[in-house]
Protein backbone atom coordinates (compact mmCIF):
# COMPACT_ATOMS: atom_id res chain seq x y z
CA UNK A 1 0.00 0.00 0.00
CA UNK A 2 2.99 2.32 0.46
CA UNK A 3 4.96 3.97 -2.42
CA UNK A 4 8.05 2.02 -3.47
CA UNK A 5 9.91 5.23 -4.42
CA UNK A 6 10.25 8.39 -2.32
CA UNK A 7 9.54 11.58 -4.25
CA UNK A 8 9.81 15.21 -3.12
CA UNK A 9 9.18 18.49 -4.94
CA UNK A 10 9.50 21.93 -3.33
CA UNK A 11 9.59 25.39 -4.92
CA UNK A 12 10.43 28.97 -4.03
CA UNK A 13 10.56 32.32 -5.84
CA UNK A 14 13.92 34.11 -5.91
CA UNK A 15 14.22 37.70 -7.09
CA UNK A 16 17.19 37.11 -9.37
CA UNK A 17 17.51 36.09 -13.04
CA UNK A 18 17.62 32.35 -13.70
CA UNK A 19 21.12 32.56 -15.18
CA UNK A 20 22.51 34.01 -11.94
CA UNK A 21 21.02 31.14 -9.92
CA UNK A 22 22.13 28.52 -12.45
CA UNK A 23 25.70 29.83 -12.51
CA UNK A 24 25.85 29.55 -8.71
CA UNK A 25 24.22 26.11 -8.48
CA UNK A 26 26.70 24.44 -10.84
CA UNK A 27 29.52 25.52 -8.51
CA UNK A 28 29.23 22.83 -5.81
CA UNK A 29 31.55 24.63 -3.33
CA UNK A 30 28.95 27.43 -3.20
CA UNK A 31 26.36 25.05 -1.73
CA UNK A 32 28.01 25.54 1.64
CA UNK A 33 26.31 28.96 1.69
CA UNK A 34 22.80 27.48 1.92
CA UNK A 35 22.83 23.67 2.30
CA UNK A 36 21.13 22.45 5.49
CA UNK A 37 23.50 19.49 5.60
CA UNK A 38 26.56 21.74 5.66
CA UNK A 39 24.90 23.60 8.53
CA UNK A 40 24.34 20.33 10.39
CA UNK A 41 28.05 19.56 10.29
CA UNK A 42 30.40 22.52 9.67
CA UNK A 43 33.30 20.04 9.94
CA UNK A 44 32.09 17.93 7.02
CA UNK A 45 34.94 17.15 4.60
CA UNK A 46 34.16 17.85 0.93
CA UNK A 47 36.09 16.83 -2.15
CA UNK A 48 35.39 18.52 -5.49
CA UNK A 49 36.06 17.63 -9.11
CA UNK A 50 38.70 19.94 -10.58
CA UNK A 51 36.23 21.45 -13.07
CA UNK A 52 32.75 22.57 -12.10
CA UNK A 53 29.68 23.14 -14.28
CA UNK A 54 29.99 20.30 -16.79
CA UNK A 55 28.57 16.80 -17.16
CA UNK A 56 30.56 14.55 -14.85
CA UNK A 57 31.45 17.26 -12.33
CA UNK A 58 31.01 15.91 -8.81
CA UNK A 59 31.57 16.40 -5.15
CA UNK A 60 31.85 13.80 -2.41
CA UNK A 61 31.58 14.29 1.32
CA UNK A 62 32.28 12.54 4.62
CA UNK A 63 30.68 13.47 7.93
CA UNK A 64 30.58 11.92 11.38
CA UNK A 65 27.04 13.21 11.81
CA UNK A 66 24.68 10.26 11.00
CA UNK A 67 22.15 12.70 9.49
CA UNK A 68 24.76 13.71 6.90
CA UNK A 69 26.90 10.60 6.49
CA UNK A 70 29.04 10.05 3.41
CA UNK A 71 28.11 10.23 -0.24
CA UNK A 72 28.67 11.58 -3.73
CA UNK A 73 26.68 13.65 -6.23
CA UNK A 74 27.42 14.07 -9.92
CA UNK A 75 26.00 16.29 -12.67
CA UNK A 76 24.37 14.09 -15.30
CA UNK A 77 22.20 16.57 -17.25
CA UNK A 78 22.36 20.32 -17.90
CA UNK A 79 20.31 22.88 -19.81
CA UNK A 80 22.03 26.27 -19.69
CA UNK A 81 20.21 28.66 -17.38
CA UNK A 82 17.22 26.31 -16.96
CA UNK A 83 17.91 22.90 -15.49
CA UNK A 84 20.43 20.61 -13.79
CA UNK A 85 20.09 16.98 -12.75
CA UNK A 86 22.24 15.16 -10.20
CA UNK A 87 22.91 11.47 -9.60
CA UNK A 88 23.42 10.79 -5.90
CA UNK A 89 24.83 7.82 -4.02
CA UNK A 90 24.89 7.52 -0.22
CA UNK A 91 27.24 5.15 1.58
CA UNK A 92 24.65 4.01 4.13
CA UNK A 93 21.66 4.11 1.75
CA UNK A 94 21.89 1.63 -1.15
CA UNK A 95 20.69 2.50 -4.63
CA UNK A 96 21.10 5.52 -6.92
CA UNK A 97 18.94 8.56 -6.29
CA UNK A 98 18.35 11.66 -8.42
CA UNK A 99 17.78 15.31 -7.62
CA UNK A 100 17.07 18.14 -10.04
CA UNK A 101 16.70 21.92 -10.09
CA UNK A 102 14.34 23.55 -12.59
CA UNK A 103 14.54 27.34 -13.07
CA UNK A 104 11.57 29.22 -14.53
CA UNK A 105 12.12 32.96 -14.89
CA UNK A 106 9.40 35.60 -15.32
CA UNK A 107 10.25 39.33 -15.31
CA UNK A 108 13.46 38.82 -13.37
CA UNK A 109 11.87 36.59 -10.71
CA UNK A 110 12.79 32.90 -10.90
CA UNK A 111 10.80 29.99 -9.54
CA UNK A 112 13.28 27.36 -8.37
CA UNK A 113 11.85 23.85 -8.11
CA UNK A 114 13.98 21.24 -6.34
CA UNK A 115 12.93 17.61 -6.85
CA UNK A 116 14.08 14.28 -5.50
CA UNK A 117 13.46 10.74 -6.72
CA UNK A 118 14.73 7.86 -4.62
CA UNK A 119 15.67 4.34 -5.63
CA UNK A 120 13.10 1.57 -5.61
CA UNK A 121 12.72 -0.14 -2.23
CA UNK A 122 11.73 -3.76 -1.51
CA UNK A 123 8.01 -3.98 -0.69
CA UNK A 124 8.68 -4.72 2.99
CA UNK A 125 10.60 -1.39 3.27
CA UNK A 126 8.07 0.72 1.39
CA UNK A 127 6.74 2.08 4.68
CA UNK A 128 10.01 4.03 5.05
CA UNK A 129 9.38 6.16 1.96
CA UNK A 130 6.65 8.24 3.58
CA UNK A 131 8.98 9.12 6.45
CA UNK A 132 11.78 9.92 4.02
CA UNK A 133 9.49 12.22 2.04
CA UNK A 134 8.44 14.10 5.18
CA UNK A 135 12.03 14.52 6.36
CA UNK A 136 13.40 15.55 2.95
CA UNK A 137 10.50 17.91 2.29
CA UNK A 138 11.41 19.93 5.39
CA UNK A 139 15.11 19.91 4.48
CA UNK A 140 14.32 21.01 0.91
CA UNK A 141 12.09 23.84 2.14
CA UNK A 142 14.76 25.01 4.60
CA UNK A 143 17.46 24.71 1.95
CA UNK A 144 15.47 26.72 -0.59
CA UNK A 145 14.75 29.38 2.00
CA UNK A 146 18.48 29.62 2.75
CA UNK A 147 19.24 29.73 -0.97
CA UNK A 148 16.77 32.58 -1.50
CA UNK A 149 18.38 34.68 1.25
CA UNK A 150 21.88 33.93 -0.04
CA UNK A 151 21.18 34.51 -3.75
CA UNK A 152 19.13 37.68 -3.24
CA UNK A 153 21.91 39.16 -1.09
CA UNK A 154 24.47 38.59 -3.84
CA UNK A 155 25.73 41.60 -5.73
CA UNK A 156 25.43 40.62 -9.38
CA UNK A 157 27.39 42.63 -11.89
CA UNK A 158 27.09 42.48 -15.66
CA UNK A 159 30.19 43.13 -17.80
CA UNK A 160 29.92 46.55 -19.44
CA UNK A 161 32.90 46.93 -21.80
CA UNK A 162 31.10 49.59 -23.89
CA UNK A 163 30.42 51.87 -20.89
CA UNK A 164 26.67 51.81 -21.53
CA UNK A 165 24.41 53.95 -19.36
CA UNK A 166 20.69 53.92 -18.58
CA UNK A 167 19.18 57.38 -18.91
CA UNK A 168 15.97 59.24 -19.74
CA UNK A 169 15.39 61.14 -23.00
CA UNK A 170 12.75 63.70 -23.89
CA UNK A 171 10.85 63.87 -27.21
CA UNK A 172 12.19 66.15 -29.93
CA UNK A 173 10.28 67.56 -32.89
CA UNK A 174 11.45 66.00 -36.14
CA UNK A 175 10.63 65.78 -39.80
CA UNK A 176 11.11 62.26 -41.10
CA UNK A 177 10.82 59.81 -43.99
CA UNK A 178 10.41 56.07 -43.49
CA UNK A 179 11.81 53.77 -46.18
CA UNK A 180 13.45 50.37 -46.64
CA UNK A 181 16.54 48.96 -48.32
CA UNK A 182 19.10 46.19 -48.08
CA UNK A 183 21.74 46.47 -45.32
CA UNK A 184 24.39 47.28 -47.93
CA UNK A 185 22.35 50.27 -49.10
CA UNK A 186 21.73 51.89 -45.70
CA UNK A 187 24.34 54.64 -46.01
CA UNK A 188 23.30 55.68 -49.51
CA UNK A 189 19.61 55.46 -48.63
CA UNK A 190 20.06 57.70 -45.58
CA UNK A 191 22.03 60.19 -47.66
CA UNK A 192 19.18 60.30 -50.18
CA UNK A 193 16.54 60.79 -47.49
CA UNK A 194 18.48 63.46 -45.59
CA UNK A 195 18.86 65.37 -48.84
CA UNK A 196 15.10 65.27 -49.38
CA UNK A 197 14.45 66.39 -45.80
CA UNK A 198 16.94 69.27 -46.10
CA UNK A 199 15.20 70.54 -49.23
CA UNK A 200 11.83 70.35 -47.45
CA UNK A 201 13.17 72.29 -44.46
CA UNK A 202 14.68 74.97 -46.74
CA UNK A 203 11.33 75.41 -48.50
CA UNK A 204 9.46 75.91 -45.21
CA UNK A 205 10.46 79.10 -43.41
CA UNK A 206 8.60 77.96 -40.28
CA UNK A 207 11.28 75.32 -39.75
CA UNK A 208 14.88 75.59 -38.61
CA UNK A 209 17.42 72.94 -37.74
CA UNK A 210 17.65 71.89 -34.09
CA UNK A 211 20.35 69.23 -34.01
CA UNK A 212 22.29 66.52 -35.82
CA UNK A 213 20.61 63.89 -38.04
CA UNK A 214 18.93 60.88 -36.46
CA UNK A 215 18.08 57.46 -37.93
CA UNK A 216 15.49 55.17 -36.36
CA UNK A 217 15.69 51.46 -37.14
CA UNK A 218 12.26 49.80 -37.07
CA UNK A 219 13.41 46.46 -38.48
CA UNK A 220 16.74 45.00 -39.45
CA UNK A 221 17.76 41.62 -40.90
CA UNK A 222 20.35 40.23 -43.27
CA UNK A 223 17.99 40.88 -46.18
CA UNK A 224 16.18 44.11 -45.36
CA UNK A 225 16.16 47.15 -43.13
CA UNK A 226 13.23 49.43 -42.39
CA UNK A 227 14.60 52.79 -41.33
CA UNK A 228 13.41 56.33 -40.72
CA UNK A 229 15.69 59.27 -41.53
CA UNK A 230 14.90 62.28 -39.34
CA UNK A 231 16.06 65.84 -38.78
CA UNK A 232 15.35 67.62 -35.46
CA UNK A 233 13.62 70.95 -36.08
CA UNK A 234 12.24 74.01 -34.40
CA UNK A 235 8.71 74.87 -35.50
CA UNK A 236 5.93 72.78 -36.99
CA UNK A 237 4.35 72.33 -40.42
CA UNK A 238 1.76 70.03 -41.96
CA UNK A 239 3.08 66.69 -43.29
CA UNK A 240 3.56 66.66 -47.04
CA UNK A 241 3.86 63.60 -49.28
CA UNK A 242 6.00 61.02 -47.55
CA UNK A 243 7.50 63.56 -45.16
CA UNK A 244 6.09 63.29 -41.65
CA UNK A 245 6.07 65.82 -38.82
CA UNK A 246 6.43 63.86 -35.59
CA UNK A 247 8.65 63.43 -32.49
CA UNK A 248 11.44 61.12 -31.41
CA UNK A 249 10.73 58.38 -28.85
CA UNK A 250 11.06 59.35 -25.20
CA UNK A 251 11.52 57.63 -21.85
CA UNK A 252 14.11 55.24 -20.47
CA UNK A 253 16.92 54.15 -22.79
CA UNK A 254 20.18 52.26 -22.79
CA UNK A 255 22.77 54.51 -24.44
CA UNK A 256 26.20 53.85 -25.93
CA UNK A 257 28.66 56.07 -27.78
CA UNK A 258 30.54 54.59 -30.73
CA UNK A 259 33.74 56.15 -32.12
CA UNK A 260 34.74 55.11 -35.62
CA UNK A 261 33.19 54.55 -39.01
CA UNK A 262 29.45 54.10 -39.29
CA UNK A 263 30.01 50.63 -40.76
CA UNK A 264 31.86 49.51 -37.61
CA UNK A 265 29.03 50.50 -35.25
CA UNK A 266 27.52 47.00 -35.51
CA UNK A 267 29.78 45.87 -32.67
CA UNK A 268 28.17 48.47 -30.39
CA UNK A 269 24.67 47.27 -31.32
CA UNK A 270 25.66 43.68 -30.56
CA UNK A 271 27.23 44.76 -27.27
CA UNK A 272 24.04 46.60 -26.27
CA UNK A 273 21.89 43.57 -27.08
CA UNK A 274 24.17 41.27 -25.06
CA UNK A 275 24.12 43.67 -22.11
CA UNK A 276 20.32 43.92 -22.22
CA UNK A 277 19.98 40.14 -22.19
CA UNK A 278 22.44 39.72 -19.31
CA UNK A 279 20.75 42.54 -17.36
CA UNK A 280 17.24 41.23 -18.03
CA UNK A 281 16.21 44.49 -19.74
CA UNK A 282 13.23 44.39 -22.10
CA UNK A 283 13.57 46.10 -25.47
CA UNK A 284 10.86 48.68 -26.23
CA UNK A 285 12.11 49.70 -29.77
CA UNK A 286 12.74 51.13 -32.21
CA UNK A 287 16.40 51.86 -31.57
CA UNK A 288 18.02 54.92 -33.12
CA UNK A 289 21.35 56.54 -33.90
CA UNK A 290 22.31 60.19 -33.57
CA UNK A 291 25.16 61.23 -35.85
CA UNK A 292 26.79 63.62 -33.41
CA UNK A 293 29.42 65.20 -35.68
CA UNK A 294 30.18 65.78 -39.33
CA UNK A 295 32.25 62.85 -40.70
CA UNK A 296 33.79 65.12 -43.34
CA UNK A 297 35.43 67.36 -40.72
CA UNK A 298 37.04 64.75 -38.41
CA UNK A 299 39.28 61.70 -38.65
CA UNK A 300 37.47 58.38 -39.11
CA UNK A 301 38.41 57.31 -35.58
CA UNK A 302 36.66 60.45 -34.23
CA UNK A 303 33.32 59.96 -35.99
CA UNK A 304 30.82 59.91 -33.13
CA UNK A 305 27.54 57.96 -33.15
CA UNK A 306 25.20 57.96 -30.15
CA UNK A 307 23.12 54.77 -30.07
CA UNK A 308 19.87 54.51 -28.08
CA UNK A 309 17.84 51.40 -27.23
CA UNK A 310 14.49 52.10 -25.52
CA UNK A 311 13.84 49.81 -22.55
CA UNK A 312 10.76 49.06 -20.49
Amino acid sequence: MQPNVARVSESIEIEKPAQVIYDDLIQFPNWENWSVWDQMDPNMVNEYFETMGEIGSYNSWVSEDPMVGAGRQELVELREGEYLKLKMDFEAWPGTKYAAFTLDENNGITTVTWTYEGSKTPFFLNFMNSSIETMLSKSYKDGLSNMKAYIEAMETSVPNPYNLIITEVKPRNIISIKDSCSPAEVSSKLGELYGELSVFMTMNEELSGAGMPIALYHFYSEEKGVLEATLPVNGTVKPEGRINMTATPSGKVLKGIHLGSYESSESMHMGIEEYMKASNLDYAGPCWEVYANDPTTVEESEIETHIFYPIK
